[in-house]
């Protein structure tokens, strides 16, 4: 039988919505990705530390230190590109 008719029996798909998480950071995919249509982001979290100092007297400062998160784009596919695959490579499922 030919490869690309196996490998298309394999293949399922599935139609998501803006804002669907598709794998959260840590997780590890076993699925590779082709984008028929539309795009897809992939963010991660970036932690921010933020100090801030005041005196509190003449020669005394007090630094104050907050984090916060924000979400960062990677990278964005779209329709005809692949991702998934690395990880799945990388996992060795």
């Amino acid at each position: 039988m030919d490869r690309v008719k196996i490998f298309s029996r394999l293949m399922s798909f599935t139609k998501l919505s803006a804002c669907d998480t598709i794998y959260d950071i840590g997780h590890h995919s076993n699925v590779i990705y082709f984008i028929k249509s539309g795009s897809i982001q992939m963010e991660s979290i970036v932690e921010i530390e933020h100090l801030v100092k005041f005196p509190t007297s003449y020669n005394t400062w007090e630094v104050k230190k907050t984090k916060s998160f924000a979400d960062f784009e990677v990278r964005k596919f779209h329709a005809g590109e692949v991702f998934g695959h690395q990880e799945v490579i990388e996992f060795e499922i």
